[in-house]
């Protein structure tokens, strides 16, 4: 299946679960209203069921949301909520991996991507490379190590991006054709190729 029609199913399904929640959420007041049963017992359990479909709907819509564009050297990202809109400058891209998950949407296999940048490029969501993101991601060692050497004093930030669902192919393919400086892991050229030989079909 070609992964744009997989993504505009991944959409109408998300659609779906908004107006499933809707309905309950709104139903369930007008049938303690309905039935009298406005006791304090049957009000706090249909407090107790609101919150829960809340959540729900807050969760699920930070897992779907992903949005981006690409303009003059910038990829700019909104991703869960609130959505804060997020700069990623291309030239200062310097890695770009992707970490396969088990599940998958519609399909097609999850992931979630890294980037390493050499600036936090006006993102308080970047954060200096640890040691978590060295044992997670090997190659990441010899590029602060070549980093070290090109620019002394000078620290390494990541940006893992796991929201957008099948939305992340999409995503994936711009950053290759826009960070061109940039390495890209095996994992990461596969999911490219995958991607492209998707909309083939």
């Amino acid at each position: 299946m070609n992964i744009n029609k997989a993504i505009r199913k991944q959409r109408k399904s998300y659609i779906r679960f908004l107006l499933s929640m809707c309905f309950v959420f709104f139903a369930l007041p007008l049938a303690i209203i309905f039935y009298g049963k406005t006791d304090a017992f049957y009000l706090g359990y249909l407090a107790a069921i609101e919150a829960l479909v809340a959540a729900a709907v807050y969760l699920r819509a930070g897992q779907e949301r992903l949005e981006f564009n690409y303009n003059m050297g910038h990829i700019r990202v909104k991703r869960g909520i609130p959505g804060r809109t997020e700069s990623i400058n291309c030239n200062k891209i310097m890695y770009v991996d992707v970490e396969p998950a088990s599940e998958k949407v519609k399909g097609f296999q999850e992931f979630g991507m890294i980037l390493v940048s050499k600036t936090k490029f006006r993102n308080k969501k970047l954060k200096a490379v640890d040691k978590e993101i060295l044992d997670r991601y090997k190659a990441v060692s010899g590029l602060i190590g070549k980093h070290a050497e090109d620019s002394p004093g000078e620290e390494l930030y990541y940006l893992v991006i796991n929201s957008g669902g099948l939305r992340k192919y999409q995503l994936l393919d711009t950053v290759f054709k826009s960070c061109v400086k940039a390495e890209y892991s095996e994992n990461a050229i596969e999911k490219i190729k995958f991607y492209r030989k998707s909309l083939n079909s």
